[in-house]
């Protein structure tokens, strides 16, 4: 597409709310302010370490990739702590609510090409699939992220743990995730008032620094991230179980909905054999879930060949990224840019652009992009539309669907 006066036609033929094609409305990155913050307090087994200046440093840093991609205007406040076991562990305060307002919320929130597919992967309508109960387990900041606070919870607050370990680790992950959960139970409710989470750093095992880690350590950065992904909202329902044991019953966690087996049925299942997977779309399999006892089963199976941030059990001498962990995140409802602006040429009710209220023509869309955002043009049905104005270089994606592009 070039120049202000071309005029090219688009037809778009699909039959689901996944089949999507999305249109770069401009070439410049989304600029402007980000109100999502993290606020770090450090416990004294952490300021009065020898090296103390060097640790916050780290940490710091890998809260900035959180605060410099998630756009949402949530602050998340987390505690960290020093501990003498294990490599790296969490627990953080979780709300339970209804499927069906977890779902409207989550529709609510929608913004990325991600989020359309995960969204068309849920039934629109509760029970979860999984257990047949009507509830879905958040974390509290992702509570807030998604405009959950005013919903009716299902059941009282609760706190979730997360277990990390060294891969040679023969430590028992129960012992330890029971030990985390009393720590922050009996924590003073002014405290637990003003936290979302604690994370405990084993700091005897890391490298303390940002730089390359090498030999046996572990890198501070890769744990801090992995444990701040749980706070935020990684985590599933079999956590804590043994292989073999019978799946747990009652309301599971937003990401358990994401996990299928090699064939695209839905997985919940403790077996040690089970083959489970993220897949937004239950089809495309992201990345392998970890089905070892004593690793989180929210976490990715490992040893794999790149070794990844949100492995069960963390590789020494590396030092990964956050990679499919970010598509993670935005499927639960976390957003970064670029914002999206939806298209839907069927849609007649109230047009806003949002994604349960978008724009029904793509002039609307147009107008409406901002600079170095996206466009995603819903196929519900066949449709002819226009392309006028735009005057700069300009790509379609089309995933699901086909798409016919002609003068």
């Amino acid at each position: 597409m070039s120049g202000p006066g071309a005029r090219t036609r688009m037809r778009l033929v699909a039959a689901r709310i996944s089949e999507l094609a999305v249109l770069a409305c401009a070439l410049l990155s989304p600029t402007g302010a980000r109100a999502f913050t993290i606020t770090a307090t450090y416990d004294t087994s952490i300021t009065n370490h020898p090296q103390a200046a060097t640790i916050e440093n780290t940490i710091n840093s890998a809260i900035a990739q959180y605060q410099s991609k998630i756009q949402d205007p949530v602050n998340v406040t987390i505690t960290f702590v020093r501990q003498y076991t294990g490599l790296g562990n969490s627990s953080w305060f979780t709300r339970q609510y209804r499927y069906a307002d977890w779902l409207l919320a989550v529709e609510q929130h929608a913004s990325s090409f991600d989020d359309a597919v995960a969204i068309a992967s849920l039934p629109q309508s509760g029970p979860n699939p999984l257990t047949g109960n009507d509830s879905i387990i958040v974390s509290l900041p992702l509570a807030r992220a998604l405009g959950l606070s005013s919903a009716p919870q299902q059941a009282p607050n609760g706190i979730a743990t997360s277990v990390l370990l060294p891969r040679e680790s023969a430590l028992d992950p129960t012992a330890l995730r029971r030990s985390m959960a009393t720590r922050l139970a009996a924590l003073p409710q002014q405290v637990q008032a003003s936290t979302d989470g604690t994370i405990y750093l084993d700091l005897d095992l890391m490298n303390l620094t940002t730089n390359p880690t090498t030999g046996g350590q572990y890198s501070l950065f890769a744990v801090a991230s992995h444990e701040m992904d749980e706070v935020l909202g990684s985590a599933s329902r079999l956590n804590g179980s043994l292989n073999g044991a019978a799946a747990p019953t009652g309301a599971v966690f937003a990401e358990d909905m994401f996990r299928y087996d090699v064939n695209g049925n839905r997985s919940f299942t403790t077996s040690a054999t089970d083959s489970a997977f993220l897949a937004l779309d239950g089809v495309h399999r992201l990345v392998r879930y970890n089905q070892t006892q004593g690793g989180d089963f929210s976490d990715w199976w490992s040893p794999a060949v790149t070794p990844r941030v949100q492995d069960a059990f963390q590789t020494p001498g590396q030092d990964p990224a956050m990679g499919v962990e970010w598509r993670l995140l935005d499927a639960l409802g976390w957003s970064y840019g670029p914002t999206g602006v939806w298209v839907n040429f069927a849609y007649s009710g109230t047009q806003t652009g949002a994604f349960l209220t978008p724009f029904a023509t793509l002039a609307q869309g147009l107008a409406a992009c901002p600079s170095g955002g996206v466009i995603f043009l819903v196929g519900n049905m066949h449709s002819t539309e226009t392309f006028s104005g735009i005057n700069q270089a300009a790509n379609i994606t089309t995933v699901g669907g086909p798409a016919t592009i002609g003068q």
